[in-house]
């Protein structure tokens, strides 16, 4: 494929491959290959039915693009003007620049027998500039910024309305967009934020809570990312490739879900080819209730809680999950996002059980709330509290070696055995000024702190970075 004399860079592969083009023909909108010798067919016949009328398309085959190119199929390529699909053979050789909705192809050619000469179209086409300005000397496209893109700073959220509201600095300051794009945050209730983009619309997901993204490696399908009261990431995200064989494990995974879980959904690539029924009645089971337009390469996103008494109480009542927010549009139809609020809940500060630290494997899976260790198990550990800590490093002679941080862990160390024991050192350039500090504790009381000077003659009989306690 070229446009002008420069060759667009993209994959190809068996069946037929398709570019399409921005409106005004200058460059590549993005390309796809579908297999129809294979199942390919119905992909396409869902990407040429959604182009805009007057979207220019080029197409050419690879391999075989004859085995199971569908009657669907070549009405879809008709309807960009071709007049020759039908005379394509077994392995066969066939181009095409055409036109979505027009009447006559702009140039296309089919090698009617196999192995007999290569395909080759040259088309010319005016170019109907949009959303471009240009000058005798250069021609510039701005970037049209809609808030979706947008991360709402702390004490602010983003808001459902305005996620596809254009926003530009340039034109007033960053409160102004703060203005446009955002509104107050509500006490006590965490902000979700959940974007999708099918192939054709950036092919991507995010996923945010109070304007923190949780790292996420989206694939093909759906993936799926379950929250905890406080708005913590439960786990890594799961990916569900729909588009293959990933529905039964869906199914499974929802099915494990303790009922009012918080649950979020994007999705990226293609995820309807195999999504099946039961698939999409799990995603129901978390309240979506667009799961049946799910469709090619669609864009999908959905903040949910799964059937329990927190969306019956949601729902007034009803049966089966709540959705907190839903969104979905067809391939082209840009990226959705799905935004939510919802009580936030800190993780309980009642004294749990002692965890079991002599087992085989002592449990370690948990995160932070509210400044506390709060571990999956349900259970603490003795050790990380000041008393027992304590008491268990008795008598000992506590060395801590390594670079400039050791100085902050000292610090956190000394406090948990004595509280208040040393001021944090904020001031960067004091780092420098020592590398050793020792520190004595009597009885849960710093007793005595020396930081020593490596600037000074003495410094060369201190042990090198080293702390002490």
């Amino acid at each position: 494929f070229f446009v002008g004399a420069e060759r667009i860079s993209v994959s190809t592969g068996r069946g037929l491959n398709v570019v399409v083009m921005h409106s005004n023909g200058s460059s590549v909108r993005f390309s796809s290959v579908f297999d129809t010798h294979a199942e390919g067919s119905e992909g396409l016949v869902a990407l040429l039915d959604g182009l805009d009328l007057g979207t220019p398309v080029m197409i050419a085959a690879k391999d075989d693009a004859k085995a199971n190119l569908t009657e669907g199929a070549k009405l879809a390529i008709e309807s960009l003007g071709a007049t020759k699909i039908r005379d394509l053979k077994y392995r066969g050789s066939y181009a095409l620049v055409g036109i979505k909705g027009g009447s006559s192809a702009l140039a296309e050619e089919v090698v009617l027998d196999s192995g007999s000469g290569v395909a080759e179209v040259l088309a010319q086409y005016v170019k109907v500039d949009i959303t471009t300005t240009t000058t005798t000397t250069t021609t510039t496209t701005s970037h049209i910024w809609l808030c979706w893109e947008y991360v709402c700073p702390s004490g602010f959220m983003p808001t459902q309305q305005s996620v596809n509201v254009p926003y530009n600095y340039s034109s007033g300051s960053e409160q102004s967009v703060i203005n446009t794009c955002c509104e107050t945050a509500e006490e006590g209730k965490m902000s979700i934020k959940v974007t999708s983009a099918g192939f054709a619309d950036g092919n991507m997901v995010q996923f945010s809570v109070d304007g923190v993204q949780i790292q996420t490696r989206g694939g093909r399908g759906l993936t799926v990312v379950v929250l905890r009261p406080d708005g913590s990431a439960k786990s890594a995200a799961q990916v569900f490739d729909t588009y293959d064989d990933g529905s039964a494990d869906l199914v499974s995974f929802v099915a494990n879900l303790s009922n009012d879980t918080l649950v979020l959904v994007a999705a990226s690539d293609e995820p309807s080819r195999n999504l099946t029924d039961a698939a999409k009645d799990s995603l129901r089971s978390l309240g979506a209730t667009l799961a049946d337009n799910i469709s090619f390469r669609c864009s999908y996103a959905l903040v949910g809680i799964k059937s329990g008494l927190a969306s019956r109480r949601l729902s007034g009542g009803q049966a089966g999950g709540w959705a907190l927010a839903e969104n979905v549009s067809p391939t082209l139809g840009g990226p959705v996002t799905a935004i939510a609020r919802y009580q936030k809940v800190a993780a309980s500060t009642t004294l749990r059980p002692v965890c079991e630290a002599r087992s085989p494997k002592p449990p370690v899976d948990g995160w932070f709330s509210s400044g506390q260790l709060v571990l999956e198990a349900g259970c603490r550990y003795q050790l990380w509290e000041g008393s027992n800590a304590g008491s268990c490093l008795q008598g000992a002679w506590v060395v801590i070696a390594g670079g400039s941080n050791i100085v902050l862990m000292t610090i956190n160390l000394a406090n948990l055995l004595a509280p208040a024991a040393l001021e944090p050192i904020r001031d960067g350039a004091s780092m420098g000024m020592f590398t050793v500090i020792d520190v004595l504790i009597e009885a849960g009381v710093n007793v005595g702190a020396r930081a020593h000077d490596l600037t000074t003659a003495d410094s060369l009989k201190i042990p090198h970075t080293s702390a002490y306690m």
